[in-house]
C-alpha cells in the first residue's frame, strides 16, 4: 500500500511536474492518504473542490495501533534529541501500523527507523 502525504497532495492538486511524476509512478497501485493529511490539506487550501479531490482516495484513520506507534516514535526521537512534529509522528505511525510506504517531499520522515519511505 502507498500513502501520499500532504506535500504530495498539494503537488498533485496543483498539477505540478512532481505531482504528475507521482501519479504516473503509482498508477494502478493501491494509493491512500491518512486522516492527518486529509485534515492538513483541507486546513491549508482555499480550493472549492478540495473535498471532492480528497475523496478520490481511501483514508487511513489514526487508530489505537497507529497512535501507539506514533507515541513511541515521538518519545524515541525526542529522547535522541531529534524533533518530530506531532502530525508527522501520526502519519508515520499510520504507515508503520499498516505496513505501507510513505511517499513524500518532506525529508524529516527520513529520521524515522522502520518507516518505508519514497522521497521525491
Amino acid at each position: 500500500m502507498n500513502v501520499l502525504d500532504t506535500t504530495l497532495l498539494i503537488e498533485i492538486s496543483r498539477g505540478t511536474s512532481v505531482g504528475k511524476e507521482v501519479l504516473d509512478s503509482l498508477r494502478g497501485k493501491e494509493t491512500v492518504v491518512t486522516s492527518v493529511s486529509y485534515y492538513e490539506f483541507l486546513r491549508g487550501t482555499k480550493k472549492q473542490d478540495a473535498v471532492a479531490f480528497l475523496d478520490l482516495f481511501y483514508v487511513l484513520q489514526v487508530g489505537k495501533t497507529a497512535a501507539r506507534v506514533a507515541s513511541e516514535l515521538f518519545k524515541s526521537l525526542q529522547g535522541a534529541g531529534v524533533t518530530l512534529s506531532t502530525p508527522d509522528a501520526l502519519i508515520a505511525g499510520v504507515c508503520i501500523a499498516n505496513d505501507a510506504t510513505l511517499h513524500t517531499m518532506d525529508g524529516d520522515f527520513s529520521k524515522i527507523k522502520g518507516l518505508k519511505l519514497k522521497l521525491y
